[in-house]
């Protein structure tokens, strides 16, 4: 694994020993050395714990670091010479110094990868720092009018800063979002650069710009020949997967659609045997791991079932806490972490299966979003009788309903979906100065139905700040490469692009990537409904995890900070704990921001 650090001062020279203080958090996780290097004009220093992943030119004077993987090298360096640019070699940062010799800053635009990179120019003083379009790879960064601090660790950065200098519009979207969405971090001072976006600075300015937008990538038609479509997409998937297939390869396995398919594509370009990785969750409502054994079977892979239980959360939750840097929620990085310290074991790489429920309307919440708004009108009187209901599903289920006028519907839908703080929930619940500033998306060239718009939303927010870096952070701890094919660029630029009715048909979701999965694998081995991937909190914060709800949600911690409700958050705990137990991620949220708090302290 990778991390870069560095620091990029036109105005005024770099006191060396910066560039190392920046460094100390990678040793703490890394055995590898670091690679550092100050230009000979002290205007840019670099830290870097992979030597591959860093290069000075030195007649050029161009210096290059990148954490994360580049999987078109052979593609830039064909476009470089057939535009007459003399190239003897295959190193990864050799032909990107050409590359932006030849290009420009633009350069990026040629550039597939998960990446944070950095370029410095020595003979035109000026640096860039980019972040790859889909957010794959994080940022973070620090610009004080003078100089820029960056880093791929969000810990290495706070020396530099004021670490009790809380930005409380991030702690909202934490508890209404489960984290911390870019450009915020849980530091006033801190920043994450948004995916597809870099900083340019030059002379004392340090300029924001954006290479890929989203949205900008929606046509104003949709592709409707599903032939094509279906041909078109199963090409480019080939092609990501080739791109990232390496030696010893496994892939984190459910069983569902997306890792299926993932497995089936991969194991077909192999001449290797794949090694697939499932999770068998004890005590969880449904378990998967036994489909994802029959589909490992017949795709004839080495099939490992990974066992994880409440005893993981116990021994683990404070270090998972670290690792997250700031206040995250999802508490799939548990079995995630679990998982991948096994698979470290047998491989090098793991392919994820992310990226298609946001393409293709996945996700339970895109089809609330079509359904609520067939019932905009009649939505008080549904979550009247709904919330009246003694079944505790139709109770929850009310809440889809109970939406502020003028609130953000994606938001709303997103909040009540993951079982977080609604807009009224956190006005309940919490004392905040400023009123809950949603995320918005930007104006799109064609109108998208509700469906469509809330996986839009998904794909901007939460697949860069919640999936990708759950799964960044807990790959990082064992040395695990992690790649997700499906967030090839190409593949997200052409799905947004298809007709609705190639996502939701037949009843069901992904219906094109169904279809291609189809060609690999039985059809009657996925009919069965989607699942996902959770651990059963709403059982175990009662029982075997008591002692860490008791620990973290009582008077004397709720009292520490001036932003809780106290009397609501402990009636929140009151309620329950005598049955209303799908209020268990909302005490989770609470849980999670106490303990990283104290640690902060501490």
């Amino acid at each position: 694994m990778t991390e870069i650090a560095g620091i990029i001062s036109i105005q005024k020279q770099i006191n060396p020993d910066k560039c190392f203080v920046l460094s100390d958090v990678f040793n703490n996780v890394f055995e590898n050395e670091i690679s550092s290097f100050l230009d000979q004009s002290q205007n840019s220093g670099f830290c870097c714990k992979d030597s591959t992943h860093f290069y000075h030119a030195e007649e050029e004077n161009i210096t290059i670091s990148y954490s994360g993987n580049i999987y078109n090298t052979d593609e830039i360096k064909i476009a470089l010479v057939n535009e007459g640019v003399s190239i003897e070699t295959s190193e990864i940062t050799h032909i990107l110094v050409k590359a932006y010799q030849h290009w420009g800053e633009n350069f990026i635009q040629h550039v597939n990868g998960a990446f944070a990179l950095v370029i410095w120019d020595g003979v035109k003083k000026e640096g860039f720092v980019y972040r790859d379009r889909i957010g794959e790879k994080p940022l973070f960064y620090i610009w004080d009018g003078e100089a820029l601090h960056y880093s791929s660790e969000l810990n290495s950065l706070t020396r530099f800063i004021q670490k009790d200098k809380w930005d409380y519009e991030a702690i909202q979207h934490f508890f209404r979002l489960g984290y911390i969405p870019a450009p915020h971090t849980i530091y006033q001072d801190i920043k994450k650069l948004e995916p597809g976006n870099y900083i340019h600075v030059y002379q004392d300015i340090g300029e924001l710009k954006s290479y890929w937008i989203l949205e900008n990538q929606l046509t104003e038609e949709t592709v409707q020949d599903e032939v094509y479509a279906k041909k078109e997409y199963h090409e480019l998937l080939q092609s990501s997967v080739q791109m990232r297939l390496g030696d010893k390869t496994g892939i984190f396995f459910s069983g569902g659609i997306d890792s299926s398919l993932i497995a089936a594509v991969s194991q077909s370009l192999s001449d290797q045997k794949i090694s697939t990785f499932s999770v068998k969750i004890e005590g969880a409502p449904r378990d998967e791991s036994k489909y994802a054994e029959m589909i490992a079977g017949k795709l004839e892979t080495n099939h490992y079932e990974i066992p994880f239980n409440h005893s993981h959360v116990i021994n683990h939750i404070k270090n998972f806490v670290q690792w997250y840097e700031e206040p995250y929620a999802d508490a799939s990085g548990l079995p995630s972490f679990i998982a991948s310290k096994q698979a470290k074991m047998i491989v090098e790489n793991v392919f994820l299966g992310d990226g298609g429920d946001e393409q293709f309307l996945g996700y339970g919440m895109h089809l609330w979003a079509e359904r609520l708004h067939k019932y905009t009108f009649f939505r008080n009187i549904v979550r009247d009788i709904l919330s009246y209901s003694v079944k505790l599903n139709h109770q929850r289920v009310s809440q889809y309903f109970d939406f502020k006028r003028g609130e953000s519907f994606p938001a709303h839908i997103f909040s009540v979906d993951q079982g977080f703080f609604s807009g009224r929930e956190l006005s309940r619940n919490f004392h905040f100065e400023e009123h809950y500033k949603a995320l918005e998306l930007l104006p799109t060239a064609r109108k998208l139905s509700p469906g469509e718009y809330q996986s839009l939303y998904d794909l901007k927010f939460y697949l860069p700040n919640d999936l990708t870096r759950k799964v960044e952070r807990v790959s990082s701890q064992v040395g695990l490469n992690i790649h997700s094919p499906l967030l090839d660029y190409r593949l997200v630029e052409k799905s947004i692009n298809f007709d609705k009715n190639l996502k939701l048909k037949d009843g069901g979701s992904k219906y094109l990537l169904r279809q291609i999965l189809f060609d690999y694998l039985p059809k009657e081995m996925f009919e069965r409904p989607k699942w996902g991937f959770g651990i059963p909190l709403n059982k175990w914060l009662s029982k075997e995890l008591r002692e860490i709800l008791e620990a973290y949600v009582n008077r004397e911690v709720l009292s520490k900070y001036d932003f809780y409700n106290v009397e609501a958050i402990l009636h929140l705990k009151e309620e329950y704990l005598n049955g209303k137990t799908y209020l268990y991620n909302q005490l989770w949220l609470v849980i999670l921001f106490n303990i990283w708090a104290e640690k902060q302290k501490s």
